[in-house]
């Protein structure tokens, strides 16, 4: 299958194209508002402000430029400005900007999904978050016959199914399984912003249950840096510390906190990860489950040969604005130190591969530098497919 290269790219120039004549407006002050500006920037394009629902309406500044609330809109001419919608929840985001009677491809565009999952809509009080999807937390590809090959895949927003419009590798899996006559069902369990602690704690408490023959977890990108863990107390993640345990059980006054949160240890990130990853192979074994952990690229790993124009985003977002954003600067300097910590913990095991040169052929795979286009998902699960043929338990049909 031929792949179209720099597709952010290509999105963006359709923007420009479609909002000729006026003033472009990023909705969304994440990682992706920002990418999206420095990419903005090098095609030429400067936008007027941001608006986000995070803020108050107070004064705020994203690359010095003004932040305002999403009920601002009402005060423009309409004709006059065209949105650009990076924020993470198309679902969640559709519904405010329809309820102030703005439409899709007149006033406002999506990206065609770029830098978009599915809400997580459902509290879940061990991993802080989940939602429905064909199991809770799980989206399936194919039939659960008594025959069928069973594999679960876990990770973040890599493996999100619903993340950027764009098939997840999962999904390419179970149809390379059935292009090859393996009847197989893929439970896709990867949601945007978990972490291997997530990981560990979904794998010992949901997929045993399901009794999978494999398992597959592409992973290491959400604990770098401790982005979404928490360092203090290694064991969960930030959100649940803060968003969850904190607020439930700490007391105001702090010498009347009934809060246990067990030992802390000392490790680095990317021991954190290790150790997460060692605890689910064991469990794994134990219940007769094949695991494997792929360490997952980023941009900046391995010999990978960035195109024109991820290298001008890049170099812009690095050069000029790399801490407008606390968890892209976190991530964009703080991945070295991850990445050989965690190459060196795991070149002995076997279960646990370094997949940080698997897109060294490629050039315009990335979104924005972590999440990749289908051709990168697509060298995902073509490793993931040689794993179960090279297992001896795949049977092909006749």
């Amino acid at each position: 299958m031929t792949y179209r290269k720099d597709l952010f790219k290509h999105y963006l120039e359709e923007v420009i194209k479609d909002a000729a004549g006026r003033k472009i407006i990023i909705l969304g002050c994440r990682g992706s508002g920002a990418v999206t500006y420095c990419a903005l920037n090098v095609l030429g394009i400067e936008i007027e402000y941001f608006i986000d629902i995070y803020t108050d309406g107070k004064t705020k500044m994203f690359f010095n430029k003004h932040v305002y609330t999403v009920e601002h809109i009402r005060e423009e001419v309409p004709g006059t400005y065209y949105i650009i919608n990076v924020f993470p929840y198309f679902d969640q985001m559709d519904r405010k900007l329809s309820d102030i009677g703005l439409l899709e491809g007149r006033d406002y565009t999506n990206l065609h999904g770029y830098f978009k999952s599915k809400f997580c809509g459902k509290y879940d009080p061990l991993l802080g978050f989940t939602r429905d999807d064909e199991l809770t937390g799980f989206k399936c590809y194919g039939d659960d016959t008594s025959t069928a090959l069973r594999i679960v895949t876990l990770g973040g927003s890599t493996t999100d199914y619903s993340y950027s419009g764009i098939r997840s590798w999962p999904e390419i899996l179970h149809e390379l399984l059935s292009s090859v006559g393996v009847e197989n069902v893929v439970y896709n369990g990867g949601i945007c912003g978990y972490m291997s602690s997530q990981e560990r704690d979904k794998f010992i408490r949901d997929v045993i249950p399901l009794k999978p023959d494999f398992v597959f977890c592409l992973s290491g990108i959400n604990d770098v840096a401790w982005n979404h863990c928490s360092q203090e107390f290694p064991y969960y993640p930030q959100y649940i510390v803060e968003q969850i345990i904190s607020p439930t059980f700490t007391k105001n006054d702090s010498s009347d906190n009934t809060l246990g949160m067990g030992i802390s240890d000392e490790l680095e990130d990317y021991e954190n990860w290790f150790k997460n990853q060692q605890i689910i192979s064991g469990v794994a074994k134990e219940f007769g489950i094949k695991y494997t952990c792929f360490l997952q690229p980023c941009i900046f790993t391995g010999q990978y040969k960035k195109s024109a124009f991820e290298e001008l985003w890049l170099n812009d977002l690095l050069n000029n604005w790399l801490y407008e954003h606390k968890a892209v600067g976190r991530i964009f300097t703080k991945w070295e130190s991850f990445y050989e910590g965690a190459k060196c913990l795991i070149n002995d095991i076997d279960n646990i591969f370094d997949c940080t040169e698997l897109f060294d052929d490629l050039s315009g795979v990335y979104i924005d530098g972590i999440h990749c286009e289908e051709s990168g998902n697509e060298k995902i699960a073509q490793m993931a497919l040689r794993s179960v043929m090279n297992s001896g338990k795949a049977t092909i049909s006749d």
